[in-house]
């Protein structure tokens, strides 16, 4: 169980450099280490998005229980993004924008993904 977690989480850590988060006036190097999930669960692909939000929300349990990551809580905020590529805009946004997400993970469609990646390289 340790090396999917470990996949996991070197995943979201990698997957932070492509986000360049706008640093407000708050100190957020103690807080939380916020992972943000866009993902299908209402649509076509919801079983999809369902699945990896488990497998997600397990792994930052096992973190939690852990330490953590880098000695800081994880915290997993996931968006629907119904399937459709203006929600994937909107939701990535959002978490990056309003809920300072340090990672952005989601979508197993390579059309959504794509959207998403735009987004977080701005």
């Amino acid at each position: 169980m340790r090396r999917p977690l470990a996949l996991v989480l070197a995943c979201a850590v990698l997957l932070s450099f492509g986000c360049k988060r706008k640093r407000s006036g708050t100190d957020n190097e103690t807080g939380p280490i916020v992972i943000g999930a866009y993902l299908s669960l209402t649509g076509s692909m919801a079983t999809f998005g369902e699945s990896t939000l488990r497998g997600a929300q397990i792994a930052v349990e096992e973190a939690n229980a852990q330490g953590g990551l880098l000695g800081r809580e994880v915290q997993l905020i996931a968006l629907d993004d119904q399937g459709r590529a203006e929600e994937v805009g909107n939701a990535v946004s959002r978490l990056i924008d309003v809920n300072g997400a340090a990672a952005i993970m989601g979508e197993v469609a390579s059309t959504l993904s794509l959207v998403a990646g735009r987004i977080c390289q701005r």
